[in-house]
């Protein structure tokens, strides 16, 4: 059983008390491919097994026009193994562990619209933009940030429909998660049933956001959980 911010419960197939097999594959468009599976094995009458595993992947769909990586692509595994002892008909003595992994490039982040848009020259010959982050990149940075040199798709500029300037070292979205689960079920009579649950979590989790969707602006943000 797993609960998932509290939000959404689901619960998992016990193991089979005969031998068997599952494996189902999908794919798609951007190459996806996603491969998921388990398979039950019984060790004895009364200690049965079940392995389940998924690969899922798909290619991003918003690239790079710095970097040329692919963003909104996805790159999951997960691994569980569950066992079930019964000593008896009235108790159930269930371990299970499960892993899952994620290595993202991160999500399709693009800059739609730059705006107010008015670009006027002073009686001194400066160039002003009325919009003052734009003005202040290129202050600092002598960074064009406008809709012509960023916004995906915006007509007439440099960057298409499913182009993006973000370009980060790291990947956007990684996460090691390691689960354990003991679940003891007694049924002590037909009316009463004793149950006791515990478990062991452990995560790594690392995350970063580029803001403004422009790898020439350092306007990002880390985040690491452990």
């Amino acid at each position: 059983n797993s609960a998932l911010g509290g939000a959404v419960h689901y619960v998992t197939r016990k193991p089979a008390d005969e031998f068997g097999a599952r494996v189902n594959v999908r794919s798609g468009t951007y190459d996806r491919l996603d491969i998921q599976g388990s398979v039950d094995v019984p060790l004895a009458e009364k200690l049965l097994t079940k392995f389940t595993f998924a690969d899922m992947s798909t290619e991003g769909f918003m690239q790079s026009v710095d970097s040329g990586y692919k963003y909104g692509d996805v790159n999951d595994q997960f691994y569980r193994a569950h066992l079930l002892f019964r000593p008896t008909d009235n108790l159930d003595i269930r371990y299970s562990y499960d892993r899952s992994e994620q290595n993202r490039k991160g999500g399709s982040r693009a800059v739609w619209e730059i705006g107010p848009k008015d670009i006027f020259t002073l009686p001194n010959g400066v160039v002003f933009n009325t919009n003052p982050h734009a003005q202040a990149y290129e202050n600092a940075f002598g960074i064009f940030f406008d809709d012509h040199h960023v916004s995906s798709g915006h007509p007439g500029a440099i960057i298409g429909v499913y182009e993006t300037r973000v370009a980060d070292d790291t990947n956007g979205l990684q996460l090691e998660l390691d689960r354990h689960g003991l679940d003891v079920t007694w049924n002590m009579t037909d009316a009463l049933t004793f149950r006791a649950l515990a478990g062991d979590r452990q995560q790594t989790r690392r995350v970063m956001v580029q803001f403004d969707a422009d790898s020439r602006v350092f306007l990002s943000d880390r985040q690491d959980n452990d």
